[in-house]
């Protein structure tokens, strides 16, 4: 006797649920003289202004967009510098950063996604948690380790950690590269290597790439850690290759 087959009744699919969209804003750093928050909220701006206005970059004016956007525009001119004349707008770049991580923003990414020539990386954010509460200056530690030219680094802003990250990158330099020449100025520790470690011949690549790994490590020992990359200078001979913020570990970012 043929006796058909039960069919089980399916099971009812469980419905997704999306979780809440991430609270999101950029940066982007505009012709010679701007700067631009994007979806920001309106909380954010008057820091911003103030940390831009007390670096010594010389804001001009500052006033809404279109896009949800707020523009700030300077009477210097941060993103068409030479050499000697960067170390302002590496200050203007980190005051910029800290006072976005005191309005509870963490960067997420730097990146360049216009084919323009003329345009320069951006940065994206993500809002903190707000149960974590007030965000603390010395929870948005920060410095700038700029890569300069073919064979410099330059330790911008580290202020009373600065012994220790030179010590840090001096010591990654000597196991894995060759002895640097320090240059020690008010502003900033500079080190000029022998041969090229930015742009290597082919006997040196793989030195020089250790010689990086090596130096993160040692930072990464110190209690700070790579937060972002980015390259916001034009293109010359004379500018940075690269222009790395390390940041400190915390609760607020890891």
């Amino acid at each position: 006797m043929f006796y058909p087959v039960q069919q089980k009744p399916a099971a009812a699919s469980p419905s997704f649920h999306p979780p809440p969209l991430a609270r999101v804003c950029c940066i982007t750093f505009n012709e010679h003289n701007k700067i631009r928050l994007i979806g920001a909220n309106q909380e954010t701006i008057p820091p911003l202004r103030h940390a831009i206005a007390n670096c010594g970059a010389g804001l001009e004016e500052d006033a809404p967009i279109k896009s949800d956007g707020h523009e700030f525009r300077l009477s210097t001119r941060p993103w068409h510098t030479k050499e000697k004349e960067s170390i302002p707008s590496r200050l203007l770049l980190l005051a910029v950063l800290k006072a976005m991580a005191q309005c509870r923003w963490n960067v997420v990414q730097a990146a360049r996604i216009s084919k323009m020539d003329c345009d320069r990386d951006f940065l994206m954010f993500e809002s903190v948690d707000p149960g974590l509460g007030a965000i603390e200056m010395a929870e948005a530690d920060m410095f700038v380790m700029a890569l300069m030219g073919k064979d410099k680094i330059r330790v911008i802003g580290a202020g009373h950690s600065t012994v220790a990250v030179v010590g840090a990158i001096k010591q990654a330099v000597l196991t894995h590269w060759k002895h640097p020449y320090d240059v020690v100025q008010e502003l900033y520790h500079e080190f000029q290597f022998e041969g090229n470690p930015w742009a290597p011949h082919k006997a040196e690549e793989a030195a020089a790439k250790i010689c990086m790994a090596q130096l993160l490590a040692n930072i990464g020992s110190l209690g700070y850690k790579l937060y972002v990359s980015l390259d916001v200078h034009k293109s010359s001979k004379d500018s940075e290759s690269e222009c790395l913020v390390f940041r400190r570990v915390g609760r607020v970012w890891r």
